[in-house]
């Protein structure tokens, strides 16, 4: 995909998502609140990759941040339990490392959706990026 293409791209999700009404309990908030990071992560990377200079190493370094924070809010959605939901919004220590996320979300997701293909494929990429970052 071309750097114009992901613009493109992610300037449409961002006008899509623009004044979406959500619900207000606190498992929809802190998802809300969670992809708008990822949103905003995303559009760093990008800002980054458009620069002159083009500034790949701090592109890349946002991007295993860009992962945590999306499987953070999958597993929000998907699989806290009321009690980790209020953990994670009072900043309590009790949460689920992203390991244990990623293996949470996969293990509620039917195996055979596109999501969790998708999910896998995310694993796989921020394993790498963990692995990378054990080095520096």
């Amino acid at each position: 995909m071309k750097l114009s293409d992901a613009i493109t791209k992610a300037n449409a999700r961002a006008s899509e998502l623009q004044g979406l009404r959500l619900k207000s309990d606190d498992r929809s908030r802190l998802t809300a609140s969670l992809f708008a990071i990822a949103q905003q992560h995303q559009s760093a990377i990008i800002l980054l990759l458009s620069n002159p200079q083009t500034l790949q190493a701090s592109a890349f370094s946002l991007l295993r941040l860009l992962l945590e924070v999306t499987i953070r809010g999958v597993w929000v959605l998907h699989c806290a339990t009321e009690d980790q939901v209020r953990n994670v919004i009072e900043g309590n220590q009790k949460q689920l490392d992203t390991k244990s996320m990623f293996a949470a979300v996969e293990k509620a997701l039917n195996k055979d959706s596109e999501c969790n293909i998708a999910v896998t494929k995310l694993y796989d990429h921020w394993k790498v990026l963990s692995d990378l970052y054990a080095f520096v």
